[in-house]
């Protein structure tokens, strides 16, 4: 009377969506957890990444970005003023630097040059973290809008300088 029918059984059918769900959460905590171990570093998270270095806390480091022999452009990491190599990919953008002057009008920031044994070279581009892991405090120009780096702060923040101009007339 009965007919035999090759099929699977409710019992083996959850069974396999159980192993599927298992396999696939493993899978989704792995992607969640995941960072890459090369991050790039910008000008908006230069200090929190240049923090991250420190290993006591009279630690000074610094970047450098300087012209070296034939214009080539060199990077250079010191941690106490000693050479270091870090591991960062580093997309800088140090053409369009600045510093508030007495007036808190913004004018390029300049740098003092770099001297390597014998030779000086002009720098492009220097920023510190200092003792007590503030940094250094400038301001830049990306696609027409400004952000400002303060000492104290990991990340830099979007800024008009209209405005500073506007608090102190007041």
């Amino acid at each position: 009377m009965w007919k035999k029918i090759g099929a699977f059984t409710i019992v083996e059918v959850l069974l396999v969506i159980f192993l599927i769900s298992l396999l696939y959460v493993s899978f989704a905590n792995i992607d969640i957890n995941y960072q890459p171990k090369d991050k790039l570093v910008t000008n908006h998270n230069l200090c929190y990444e240049l923090k991250k270095l420190i290993t006591s806390p009279t630690d000074h480091i610094s970047l450098v970005i300087y012209t070296g022999d034939g214009d080539k452009t060199i990077t250079r990491f010191l941690h106490n003023d000693s050479p270091v190599e870090a591991k960062l990919k580093l997309n800088i953008d140090y053409k369009n630097i600045y510093e508030l002057d007495l007036n808190s009008d913004l004018i390029e920031k300049v740098y003092r040059d770099i001297t390597i044994g014998e030779k000086t070279f002009p720098v492009l581009f220097r920023f510190e973290v200092f003792d007590g892991g503030f940094c250094t405090k400038y301001v830049y120009k990306i696609k027409e809008k400004y952000y400002i780096q303060y000492p104290f702060e990991n990340n830099s923040k979007q800024f008009d300088p209209n405005d500073i101009k506007k608090e102190i007339t007041i």
